[in-house]
């Protein structure tokens, strides 16, 4: 009996200094002000973001003022969703974890850590189907990646070399980006589903790693990349059918970002 209230009472104790640590992580955040629409901001930060995070360098982590780089340095939108969640689990702030506070943290730990692991598995699943579908491209199978007779013919052999790089080389990264998501995917399951033994041990490795915030960058890098590839790996292909297909994919991007870079409607009475 002892040993049972001594291990409910460390429990308590580090679920109630995790939901600390989130609020003095974020207090600065909530004490920014958050910066007024601008679109040249938004794609700034819609396209600079997930380099920022990997690469953590200043320039980037500044762009668009400090309630933008608080999000790079938190590690993305996902880190901060899951911090305020954390926070949470404290409710009063007051350093303790009553019954009432408990019983709501049980809940809610319960759907954090079940979304992760969905989370984790679909990632898991798409970077495994990227990586399959990138890596083919690069080992050259069942082609070799190259330029048609048409390009070469239509800006010259020397001048169409730079086409062929960039498309490789957006290639090989969007494979790269896809082999870590997958690695880090499979290893946050893992720890989620057969290390770790506890429900605070599993809360408290999502909040101190960001491996939630990690997947949904190398992802969304990998699908960049794998933009790119295809945006130039249609002009490698073709000069004159290629560039239409490129249109078609920046096209389709801009009809798919739209809905976000429009000011949000006005409430009634407001």
């Amino acid at each position: 009996m002892m040993e049972r209230q001594t291990h409910a009472t460390s429990s308590r104790a580090l679920v109630a200094q995790s939901a600390q640590e989130a609020r003095d992580w974020l207090m600065p955040f909530a004490e920014t002000e958050a910066p007024r629409f601008s679109l040249l901001k938004a794609m700034l930060y819609g396209t600079l973001i997930d380099v920022g995070i990997v690469i953590q360098t200043r320039p980037l982590c500044g762009v668009g003022g400090g309630w933008y780089s608080y999000i790079v340095r938190s590690g993305g939108s996902e880190q901060i969703r899951f911090l305020l969640a954390v926070a949470q689990f404290d409710q009063n702030g007051n350093g303790t974890i009553d019954d009432d506070e408990w019983l709501a943290y049980e809940g809610l730990a319960d759907v954090l850590v079940s979304d992760a692991f969905t989370f984790s598995g679909n990632l898991s699943l798409v970077a495994a189907l990227m990586l399959s579908l990138t890596h083919l491209i690069t080992m050259g199978r069942p082609v070799p990646f190259m330029l048609s007779a048409a390009t070469e013919d239509y800006l010259g052999v020397a001048d169409s070399q730079w086409l062929l790089w960039t498309a490789y080389a957006a290639n090989a990264v969007s494979e790269c980006c896809a082999f870590f998501t997958l690695c880090i995917a499979v290893i946050t399951r893992s720890c989620i589903t057969n290390v770790l033994p506890s429900r605070e041990s599993k809360i408290a490795m999502l909040r101190m790693t960001n491996a939630l915030g990690l997947q949904a960058v190398g992802m969304l890098l990998t699908l960049w990349s794998f933009f790119v590839a295809s945006a130039f790996g249609v002009l490698v292909a073709s000069p004159t059918i290629g560039l239409m297909a490129a249109i078609m994919y920046a096209r389709t991007r801009d009809a798919h970002t739209r809905p976000f870079a429009s000011k949000p409607p006005r409430l009634s009475g407001s």
